[in-house]
């Protein structure tokens, strides 16, 4: 494989056999290669892990939200996993929950009312509700092709506006509301995929 004598990142040399990671750039010292118990290490440690990893965020996001924004954004982030990931993550698991158990997308429209409507409505507002729903389903079909992507293109839009509201109140910034915004996102998902699977 390679000299467990060098760091493989930066080429310094390992002090001792014991050196478990390079003290220069912060590599793990030697470099396993990646196995079946390395993916499992790996899972254990980014997924399943107890004290850190996305199930450890998901379980205080929903127990303890309070103190999680509170210690996200005062930088106490070592034992949570990035909003970012968990976002991706979570938004990935509610469209395939919803693909798998119910068995349509996000935004189906079929069940919605049909162009005509109930009322007896004259030919010109007939038109101009039915060009609606045929706008409503199109969009509707983009954000089931794109759900992760729509998600994320809103984040913006909804820490905009909670910074501006929010503003004489509290003195975050508006990068600290975009990582609220995603943080309180999630949590959303999580109820989201509850209530798919009931």
């Amino acid at each position: 494989m390679h000299d467990n004598s060098r760091c493989i990142n930066c080429e310094r040399a390992v002090a001792d056999a014991a050196q478990k990671f390079c003290p220069n750039c912060g590599q793990p010292t030697p470099a396993h290669r990646i196995d079946w118990h390395f993916l499992g290490h790996e899972l254990e440690h980014s997924v399943l892990h107890m004290d850190r990893g996305i199930l450890y965020s998901l379980k205080q996001l929903m127990l303890r939200p309070g103190p999680l924004l509170r210690d996200y954004i005062e930088g106490r982030r070592g034992n949570q996993v990035k909003p970012l990931l968990l976002i991706t993550v979570m938004s990935a698991v509610v469209v395939l929950l919803n693909r798998l158990v119910v068995g349509t997308g996000m935004m189906d429209m079929s069940g919605s009312v049909n162009s005509t409507g109930a009322l007896n409505t004259s030919a010109e507002a007939q038109a101009l509700m039915s060009g609606f729903m045929s706008a409503s389903r199109s969009v509707g079909d983009w954000i089931n092709a794109h759900f992760a992507a729509f998600t994320l293109l809103l984040l913006p839009i909804e820490a905009s506006v909670k910074w501006l509201v929010f503003r004489r109140y509290s003195k975050l910034n508006y990068p600290e509301w975009l990582v609220i915004t995603a943080l309180l996102t999630v949590q959303v998902f999580v109820i989201w995929t509850v209530l798919i699977l009931l």
